[in-house]
């Protein structure tokens, strides 16, 4: 059932994951310059104002992050802060993808 013929086999499946993994290398490189740039900025943007000097905490340990009961606006200005910075890594890579697919539907095997 397979496109190409069984000696060729291991060398597409070797193509395969070298393009993979440098997809996944380069993926998490930008969405981690993404991450590390504007997360801080939506983290003093969206908490209330009694929790902004408390910025640099929050961003730096999940486990105060966490510690935040749903209910509160804090926890609700963290929430947010994420959806933002997903949104914007979202807005980075859907015209990759949407090339990746088109590569892969034009491809011959």
């Amino acid at each position: 059932m397979s496109v190409v013929a069984h000696n060729e086999l291991s060398m597409k499946l070797a193509l395969i994951s070298l393009a993979t993994s440098v997809g996944r290398s380069i993926g998490r490189a930008i969405s981690g310059a993404i991450w590390t740039n504007e997360f801080l900025g939506f983290l003093i943007k969206h908490p209330p104002e009694d929790k902004k000097s408390e910025a640099i905490t929050i961003y730096r340990d999940i486990k105060v992050q966490l510690s935040y009961a749903w209910e509160t606006l804090a926890r609700a200005g963290i929430v947010h802060a994420y959806r933002d910075v997903q949104r914007h890594m979202g807005a980075a890579f859907m015209p990759l993808a949407l090339v990746c697919v088109f590569c892969g539907r034009m491809s011959p095997w």
